[in-house]
């Protein structure tokens, strides 16, 4: 606070004017008063900013400060500002595309990729849903309109889910456009290989490339043997005699400029399994592309399994990278895991569920939030690829886990989806939130 004796200029320098070095001690006296004023007006105009922040992050009541700083960061009682400050007006909260950011190309290798989902201006907005209305026989399924009992369809959770659109942290997302990804495809193969969550990512863009797409077929792996020699069986690391891999979807898709989606879904990786299913698909070449992925039947517990079978997800990915994508030619994406909304801290699938039903354990009856999420997988992969080294530097990590950590509403088992086997499933999401894996997928591969 000023003092009453600074709203009259000249009495302060008859003050000043009766004591040595009069003229200097009131020229910083003014300076004083300039930065207080100063200082004053910064504070009234920050007073919401009352808890500390992250580093870059926005508080959605009121503006940033540039280096993350916040209201209780700045050095009031000094007398000085220790740095520039410049307020950063918040984003938009309606429209990814009004950002005044660069579009995300080359995005860092780090597995992350944050941002936020905010409601599109247009409250009957349904992203790209229209598209998979026209979904082929070969990609139609994941529908959460769909539910498993009529009593569980909730149109206004789906209305609300399907009008969020994705808003980037550091730049913005290319929006689709089904003929240029499909300028992107020339002449190249994209094979998805993986579990029912990489089926899931190959289903959402064989919908979306549906117009520019001359003929496919695709199911179940034991629907279609007519198409693949691939029917042996086949062993996760560590399990015992007796138990196989389930291969679960099979699709091989024409575009009509001659790209192709190819998908091969399988459980659990088995190097011979896929040694086997690559020497089917042909020689690959440097326009090729693999997106890969296996992490759902890894849980970090298990009920089934006397060894953690996340320490075979280590020695999995170890020979995926190492023996397997390291050696390839083709352009490479690891999708990183997707979070799993089962509850809890983590959000961890423990798989005990099904066996405490009969204890009296309710039945979930939708899926639920976490806080941390299954981390463990990316921090995984990220050593692998520092282990690895050179030879791995062409693997790109396809961050998907942050994009859809948010979503827990869009996962199949608040819609009903998956209760009939015992549990609800939080595992797999409405195809609104893979859509934009493929969103992300079009800038990073076709920009």
């Amino acid at each position: 606070m000023l003092s009453t004796s600074t709203k009259n200029p000249y009495s302060m320098s008859q003050a000043y004017g009766r004591q040595p070095g009069a003229h200097k001690r009131m020229k910083h006296a003014q300076i004083h008063i300039v930065l207080a004023l100063l200082l004053y007006s910064l504070r009234s105009g920050l007073a919401r900013h009352h808890t500390r922040q992250p580093s870059g992050v926005i508080d959605t009541r009121g503006g940033q400060l540039s280096d993350g700083l916040t209201s209780t960061d700045l050095p009031y009682n000094d007398g000085s500002l220790s740095r520039e400050l410049q307020i950063v007006p918040d984003p938009p909260h309606n429209s990814t595309m009004s950002l005044n950011l660069p579009v995300c190309r080359d995005i860092p290798n780090t597995g992350k990729f944050t941002g936020h989902w905010v409601d599109h201006p247009d409250r009957n907005y349904r992203g790209l849903y229209d598209q998979h209305s026209a979904c082929p026989a070969w990609a139609h399924d994941f529908d959460c309109e769909n539910s498993a009992q009529p009593a569980d369809k909730n149109p206004a959770l789906l209305a609300y889910e399907y009008r969020k659109v994705f808003q980037p942290d550091e730049c913005r997302l290319n929006p689709w456009d089904t003929k240029g990804f499909e300028k992107c495809m020339l002449g190249r193969r994209i094979i998805f290989i993986g579990d029912s969550m990489t089926w899931q990512m190959y289903t959402s863009l064989a919908c979306l490339l549906a117009p520019v797409t001359e003929s496919g077929v695709g199911g179940m792996w034991d629907t279609v043997p007519k198409n693949t020699t691939v029917t042996g069986e086949y062993k996760g690391r560590e399990w015992p005699e007796g138990r196989h891999i389930m291969k679960q979807y099979w699709a091989q898709v024409k575009l009509k400029n001659g790209g192709e989606l190819i998908a091969r879904c399988f459980g659990r990786f088995n190097g011979t399994l896929w040694d086997d299913v690559f020497a089917e698909i042909g020689p690959l070449n440097e326009r090729d592309v693999i997106i890969v992925n296996f992490g759902a039947w890894y849980p970090r517990f298990n009920y089934h399994e006397i060894r953690t079978p996340f320490e075979a997800f280590k020695l999995d990915v170890k020979e995926i990278f190492m023996e397997k994508l390291a050696k390839s030619p083709a352009h490479t994406f690891w999708r990183i895991n997707s979070p799993s909304h089962f509850g809890g801290h983590t959000g961890t699938f423990t798989a005990i569920q099904e066996m405490l039903m009969p204890e009296g354990v309710p039945k979930r009856q939708h899926c639920d939030p976490v806080t941390v999420g299954e981390y463990w997988y990316r921090d995984t992969v990220l050593s692998t690829l520092k282990e690895c080294g050179e030879p791995c530097k062409k693997i790109r990590l396809l961050p998907v886990f942050d994009l859809s950590t948010a979503r827990h509403n869009s996962h199949h088992g608040t819609f009903g989806r998956g209760r009939d086997v015992g549990f609800t499933d939080c595992r797999h999401f409405c195809l609104n939130v893979i859509d934009w894996w493929n969103i992300l997928l079009y800038s990073m591969l076709c920009f």
